[in-house]
């Protein structure tokens, strides 16, 4: 039974607080919504106490999760949008009664819905940019939230359609691509160019920080950049591979 892996987890760590769901506990309503509106916005939901954390499961269309559990001290609850144009809110201390998420928008959110939009035209110029597989390959990817595929199949797209301009404007697969990289090493996305470009979006400094750490922790050369080494060795997939056939 998962709950009682989970607490034989937590023991082992030395932790007290541990998930079990208990009928007879008091409710928790989950709720994910935009910030601002009374939207919900589907997230994964996870139980986190010290360093064990556990999966509770999926939000429903509406945003709302019930759940039944004894809060503990320095118990939280930890939500993943599914949509990736939302931010990452901060985590809340499990208690009684009604939990709110308000999620803003990342700026750039614009950018990676403009890039969920042209995959279709992506597919009808397959040949032409010579995409291969990679506009459906990008869709699963997205269909599944696998940001680690995201990132290197849409860098591999940002770099093809600069090879083609006048097809589709490659920029939003670029923006993409550093913001699932970003978050498939624990980044926390994107911030404006400080060279003040208009609308051109880099790595923050956290997400540098923990692409270098992740680069170190795997033996790759440490540049904080979403090289080709680096997309491998998150995704364990050469180019041929995402190119030529389905990788999900």
């Amino acid at each position: 039974m998962v709950t009682r892996g989970l607490a034989i987890l937590a023991v082992l760590l030395g932790t007290s607080g541990v998930w079990a769901e208990d009928a007879n506990a008091p409710g928790i309503k989950l709720l994910v919504r935009a910030a601002g509106t009374q939207n919900g916005v589907p997230a994964r939901v996870y139980w986190k106490h010290k360093n064990v954390s556990y999966a509770i499961g999926d939000t429903g269309p509406d945003g709302i999760i019930q759940i039944n559990m004894e809060c503990e001290p320095g118990v939280y609850f930890a939500i993943i949008p599914k949509d990736s144009t939302y931010l990452v809110p901060e985590d809340q201390p499990c208690r009684p009664g009604e939990i709110v998420f308000e999620l803003p928008r990342k700026r750039y959110s614009s950018f990676i819905n403009t890039a969920k939009l042209n995959i279709p035209q992506l597919k009808n110029i397959a040949k032409i940019a010579d995409l291969g597989k990679l506009p459906e390959n990008l869709e699963t990817a997205l269909e599944k939230g696998d940001s680690s595929l995201v990132a290197q199949i849409s860098t591999e797209v940002h770099a093809r359609l600069q090879k083609h301009t006048g097809l589709i404007n490659a920029e939003p697969y670029g923006v993409m691509a550093l913001d699932a990289g970003a978050r498939a090493t624990g980044g926390t996305g994107l911030v404006l160019d400080e060279t003040n470009q208009k609308d051109r979006f880099v790595l923050s400094y956290e997400s540098v920080a923990a692409i270098k750490k992740f680069q170190e922790e795997t033996g790759i050369d440490v540049s904080g950049k979403l090289d080709y080494k680096t997309l491998y060795a998150l995704t364990g997939k050469d180019t041929a591979s995402i190119y030529s056939r389905p990788v999900i």
